[in-house]
């Protein structure tokens, strides 16, 4: 897990949401990403309060989270893309959490010093203690022992974070600004835009 954005920068302003890149095993893909939007909303009911200059989701809630891309292992090992606005997101990415990952995928991927060769002299440390089980965490461990029911989870799980979408992107139906940018989204994060498989 990465914090990236205004975020890793420092330069968080009031209103700014908290963007994360994810990292995750291979047929998770999905699994990671709909944990992350809950924990979302989970934040977002509890410290939504310091997050109410920003972007309501829904007109409901404050956005306190981003998840800018999900990439599995496969994706990452080494990427597809190799361009310099890609190595320029993995230089400004903070790990907070498997580091050890990280580094590893930034040494899978030597054409990152083509653009930043100071990416692989960054020193990094978890920032975030292992979390603590709960209920959820135990049942996904379960379902995903076996490759049958790690695929039946990860579908199910893109097929409620579909349905979310699609009532997220109806709420911005009317908003042609909100259209252009998640046009212009799906454009720079291609082909790792977390419905793009």
């Amino acid at each position: 897990m990465a914090v990236s954005g205004s975020t890793a920068s420092g330069g968080l302003e009031a209103g700014d949401d908290i963007d994360f890149n994810l990292f995750a095993e291979d047929g998770t893909k999905y699994i990671v990403y709909l944990t992350a939007l809950l924990l979302g909303v989970k934040y977002s009911l509890r410290h939504g309060r310091r997050f109410s200059m920003g972007t309501p989701l829904l007109g409901l809630l404050p956005k306190v989270t981003c998840v800018n891309v999900v990439w599995t292992q496969s994706d990452s090992r080494s990427f597809v893309r190799q361009d310099e606005f890609l190595a320029f997101e993995l230089l400004r990415s903070v790990p907070i959490a498997g580091t050890a990952h990280y580094v590893e995928t930034l040494r899978a991927n030597p054409w990152l010093g083509i653009h930043f060769p100071q990416v692989f002299d960054q020193v990094f440390a978890d920032r975030v203690p292992p979390p603590v089980g709960s209920a959820l965490s135990s049942v996904q461990r379960w379902l995903a022992q076996n490759p049958r029911g790690r695929r039946l989870l990860d579908r199910v799980a893109r097929g409620i974070a579909a349905a979310l979408h699609r009532i997220v992107r109806l709420s911005r139906e009317r908003d042609p600004e909100a259209l252009a940018r998640d046009a212009f989204l799906r454009r720079v994060k291609f082909p790792y835009d977390v419905f793009q498989d």
